[in-house]
């Protein structure tokens, strides 16, 4: 049997080579596009990094662009087809925006250069000035010449101070345009600062007007770091342009607040101290036993709860200090020392013992940590929420002194014995509060007949005309010159520990009040350290409630509708 053969006409003749030219011209386009794109960003580096070899940047800018037209001539169809088709407009559609968003990026790069704006976001305002500062800034009424002798090329701390100078003096440069800056390298220009005849060496600022010059130098930290502070730099300006900083002198040697405790959790003063030299005063220590009297230089005298005794004389100093039209910041608790409380007393508000419990308002759980109600007054400006740990009552030493309460409303002064008394209450609790007698009793409750009903007295402001004691024929004893004090029924609410919310802010504004600085009380000031957060009853029991129930009951009812629709 003859085997089967395939028709001629079955037969497929055999393909022709597919290597042509043209075709392998075609296969060195990604080569040519890849070169092109070389030769652009070599282009670009000799533009940013060889400004002097224009003519070459030129010339490379323009082989890179030769290149890319040839590889796009050469593989016209396939770059058609990328572009037009499905894959290409979803990479066309990407370009077009990433396009738009460096545009934008662009403008508003642009818009930030031409329009400068900052903004501190965080909690403790820790990159914006302090208040005094800004109303020192705002108020400049001549131009400062700030000149910073630094040698940058050494390091270490001449290089740490003048970033630390040169970012605080720009922040004050945003605020006024009279601060001129220079910073000169006094190893480089030695005669420059030699002109000044300064006792240290530098690094150093030196703030200038032309009537004086006030250096600053910079401090080592506790832990050994050198800086310039905000408050160094305020005060060599108050200093250089003739103003002279207020004085606010704390009493010390009967067991009050320390003003040298700087600790995070403590129950010193430090960090208060640090908002009143923020506020531009000088603060100082003041042992009266020593001095026999209160400085005439003193603006405003804090007392802040003295448990020890006061020797005689230290007593008859505060209250002659007072006759003489002084200002003074009283602060009192439980074991304020039966002196301090007698003159109080004799400046006609007593201190009722006892701690003043509030279960309307007060941080929880404790209703002992009282948020008062605030009034009108100045002190208060615009604080909302403060809180009273263990507060005690105030009240009018003798019913005859009740009519000053009322004067208060009437922005008036009642005349009792020829002396006009004018006192103004601050901070109140709620009538569900008492005065808890019983400090061993936990939790506090109220028993009728022993403790005080409220509402309560937690905070006074007086302006007195005359001796405390009358007989001063009214105001024509001292029309201009009044006894002016804020008394205030706790000690713990600015302590270190205790400075969260608006506690400080309660203690600068009665500081900033009796100096006559109300300028500055509606100011933030800026808070160092944590904070507390401060709620009552029924915030607390709500956050405390719908965590574990209404989160749980949303989720189970999202879920309920889901399954009703797909049943």
């Amino acid at each position: 049997m003859a085997p089967e053969t395939t028709p001629p006409e079955m037969l497929t003749p055999e393909a022709p080579p597919q290597s042509t030219l043209l075709e392998l011209v075609r296969g060195l386009s990604p080569v040519l596009a890849l070169a092109g794109v070389a030769a652009l960003i070599v282009a670009g580096v000799f533009q940013l990094v060889f400004t002097d070899l224009s003519l070459y940047t030129i010339i490379v800018l323009g082989i890179g662009a030769v290149l890319l037209l040839a590889a796009i001539a050469l593989s016209f169809e396939a770059v058609k087809d990328a572009l037009v088709g499905r894959r290409g407009r979803y990479g066309l559609n990407t370009l077009i925006m990433v396009s738009a968003f460096l545009g934008l990026a662009v403008v508003a790069n642009f818009l930030a250069s031409q329009y400068n704006a900052r903004f501190d976001v965080t909690t403790g305002r820790q990159f914006t000035l302090a208040r005094g500062t800004l109303a020192t800034l705002q108020d400049l009424k001549v131009d400062v010449q700030v000149t910073g002798f630094f040698s940058p090329e050494t390091g270490g701390v001449d290089a740490i101070l003048k970033g630390q100078a040169e970012d605080l003096l720009s922040a004050y440069g945003r605020v006024t345009p009279r601060i001129k800056y220079r910073a000169i390298d006094y190893q480089v220009q030695p005669q420059a600062l030699a002109n000044y005849n300064l006792t240290s060496e530098p690094p150093v600022l030196i703030f200038e007007t032309p009537e004086r010059a006030q250096p600053v130098f910079g401090r080592l930290t506790e832990a050994g770091v050198p800086q310039f502070t905000e408050q160094d730099l305020t005060s060599a300006l108050l200093v250089a342009t003739g103003v002279k900083l207020k004085k606010v002198y704390f009493t010390a040697g009967h067991e009050e607040r320390d003003i040298g405790d700087s600790g995070d959790l403590s129950t010193g003063y430090g960090l208060i101290r640090q908002g009143v030299e923020g506020d531009n005063y000088q603060v100082e220590n003041l042992i009266l036993a020593t001095l026999k009297e209160v400085p005439t230089d003193a603006n405003v005298l804090v007392v802040a709860g003295p448990k020890t005794n006061f020797l005689p004389g230290e007593v008859q100093a505060i209250d002659a200090y007072l006759r003489r039209g002084g200002k003074a910041l009283f602060l009192a608790d439980q074991n304020t020392s039966e002196e301090f409380l007698g003159l109080l007393q004799t400046w006609g508000i007593a201190v009722k013992k006892g701690v003043i419990a509030d279960p309307s308002r007060h941080v929880n759980p404790n209703i002992t940590d009282v948020v008062p109600i605030t009034s009108a007054h100045p002190v208060i400006g615009n604080l909302s929420i403060i809180f009273l740990p263990a507060a005690v009552a105030l009240e009018p030493a003798s019913d005859k002194l009740a009519p000053a309460l009322a004067a208060c409303q009437q922005g008036s002064a009642a005349d009792v014995d020829g002396s006009l008394f004018q006192f103004c209450p601050l901070l109140f609790s709620t009538p569900n509060s008492w005065l808890e007698k019983d400090a061993a009793q936990s939790p506090p409750k109220f028993d009728k007949g022993t403790d005080t009903a409220g509402p309560l007295i937690m905070g006074m402001a007086a302006i007195i005309f005359g001796p405390p004691e009358g007989k001063g024929k009214g105001a024509a004893t001292n029309p201009e010159k009044p006894a002016q004090f804020v008394v205030l029924g706790d000690t713990d609410f600015a302590d270190n520990a205790n400075r969260g919310r608006n506690n400080p802010q309660l203690f600068l504004n009665a500081v900033n009040w009796l100096a006559e600085q109300e300028n500055l009380i509606d100011l933030p000031q800026k808070p160092s350290g944590s904070r507390r957060l401060i709620l009552s009853p029924e915030a607390a029991n709500w956050i405390q409630w719908s965590s574990p129930l209404l989160l749980p009951a949303l989720v189970l009812a999202l879920g309920g509708l889901n399954w009703w629709r797909r049943r």
